[in-house]
């Protein structure tokens, strides 16, 4: 069984810059749980798509957080 990386080693692998805080909280990284918010208000350029996407790709297979 291999084990997954940190969310913000993985997150800086894929962009190339540190995720921000609300980045790791969306992921679940910086609690160990999922992100309880439904709403990302943030501006424009702060990374909304990445952290999405990312976070959903870093989760392990077959999780039921959706």
């Amino acid at each position: 069984m291999t084990t997954r990386p940190e969310f913000e080693f993985f997150f800086q692998t894929a962009t190339g810059n540190a995720p921000y805080a609300y980045q790791r909280r969306l992921a679940g990284d910086t609690a160990g749980r999922p992100c309880a918010s439904q709403l990302i208000n943030i501006p424009t350029g702060l990374g909304k798509t990445a952290a999405i996407v990312l976070a959903w790709l870093w989760q392990p297979s077959g999780s039921t957080n959706t």
